[in-house]
C-alpha cells in the first residue's frame, strides 16, 4: 500500500468493480445482480469464526468483502463444498490481488478433534489460524508430505 501511496495511486471503487466484472465476464461466470443471491443456492451458511467488524467500512473494505463473497459464489457454482476463500497481496490496485480457494480440511487439527483425523496426512498436529498469509504455507506443506501407507 505504501508503494501505491508513493506513486500517488488512489484506490478507485469504480475501477476495481470494472476490473472485477471484466475478469469474470471473460471467464463466463454467472454474476447475480441482486442482493439476495444466496436464495439462488441451496446452501446452509455456518459462521465458524469471528472477525472484528469495521464500524465505518471504506470502499477497500467493501471491495474485499465483495471479492470474498464472489469467490464463495464461484465455489458454490462449481459444486465445491467446504472451501475457504483467500485473497493475498492486498494493495490499492485490484490487479495485484491474488485470490484462491482452499479445501477446508487444511484447517482440521488433531489437538481439537481428539486425534480422530490422525490417519490423514494433510491434517495439522496443532490448531491453524485461518489468516490468508498462512494459506500458502499450509498448501505447500500439504503437497510436500507423502501419504502414509496403511495396512490392508
Amino acid at each position: 500500500m505504501d508503494k501505491n501511496k508513493n506513486n500517488n495511486l488512489l484506490y478507485s471503487y469504480k475501477n476495481h468493480m470494472n476490473n472485477l466484472t471484466n475478469t469474470i465476464t471473460e471467464k463466463n461466470i454467472k454474476i447475480y445482480s441482486d442482493i439476495n443471491y444466496l436464495f439462488y443456492f441451496n446452501t446452509i451458511v455456518k459462521n465458524i469464526d469471528k472477525e472484528v467488524n469495521c464500524s465505518i467500512p471504506t470502499h477497500f473494505d467493501n471491495s474485499l468483502a465483495f471479492s470474498h463473497g464472489l469467490l464463495a459464489g464461484i465455489a458454490v457454482e462449481n459444486n465445491l463444498v467446504n472451501y475457504v476463500t483467500s485473497i493475498r497481496q492486498l494493495s490499492l490496485s485490484k490487479q495485484n490481488w491474488s485470490s484462491s480457494l482452499y479445501p477446508g480440511y487444511y484447517f482440521i487439527n488433531n489437538q481439537n478433534d481428539l486425534e480422530k483425523f490422525k490417519k490423514y496426512h494433510y491434517v495439522s498436529p496443532v490448531p491453524i489460524s485461518m489468516k490468508s498469509c498462512q494459506m500458502v504455507t499450509i498448501k505447500y506443506n500439504a503437497n510436500m508430505v507423502k501419504p502414509k501407507t496403511h495396512p490392508k
